[in-house]
């Protein structure tokens, strides 16, 4: 079995709920699937984002207070680098150009061994 997030069969992840943002990152934030739900939250589709690292400020989460946090302070990261599941309120950039407030769930994706190859992001 490859140690990748992208290894994972994603069947089941792009027939998710269309009102449900979800993606599965690797362990460099590639974003490496895209689902349907995330096209219909933030108005970016799959061609623009797969491929491209989410620290791109593709979706520019910032906090409450309007910190960046791709850079600094991002739960994604923190998820990727301690193998634990978090969660966070964020606001993210609409590719219309509006904020949309979510709340973030990072859930680590880990290889047969129990290290970390990447992530699941809902919202």
């Amino acid at each position: 079995m490859e140690d990748s997030a992208s290894s994972h069969d994603s069947a089941g992840f792009e027939s998710a709920d269309p009102g449900f943002l979800s993606q599965i990152l690797d362990t460099e934030r590639t974003i490496t699937c895209w689902s349907s739900g995330s096209e219909a939250i933030s108005g970016f589709d799959s061609a623009n984002v797969v491929g491209r690292h989410c620290y791109e400020n593709i979706l520019g989460h910032v906090d409450s207070e309007g910190k960046r946090l791709c850079h600094i302070g991002c739960p994604l990261a923190a998820t990727i680098a301690d193998g634990e599941e978090r969660s966070a309120e964020v606001l993210l950039h609409h590719r219309a150009g509006h904020r949309l407030p979510v709340t973030v769930r990072a859930v680590p994706v880990k290889n047969e061994k129990g290290d970390v190859v990447g992530a699941v992001v809902t919202a």
